[in-house]
């Protein structure tokens, strides 16, 4: 089993285009649902043995 389908339990019942889209959407500068801005944070995720950088919006 992935990473992603791990942490997003639809992962697996998503087409390739939603795949797609669902990682197109750090791109968006507003929200859908509200018409607020979109933020995109930044962090490191680490763990014992591995560290990486994580973006979330």
């Amino acid at each position: 089993m992935g990473y992603l389908s791990q942490h997003s339990p639809d992962w697996p019942a998503l087409t390739p285009a939603e795949r797609v889209l669902m990682s197109l959407r750090i791109f968006i500068e507003e929200c859908p649902e509200c018409d607020g801005p979109a933020q995109v944070e930044q962090e490191v995720v680490e763990s014992y043995c591995w560290s990486f950088d994580v973006a979330a919006a």
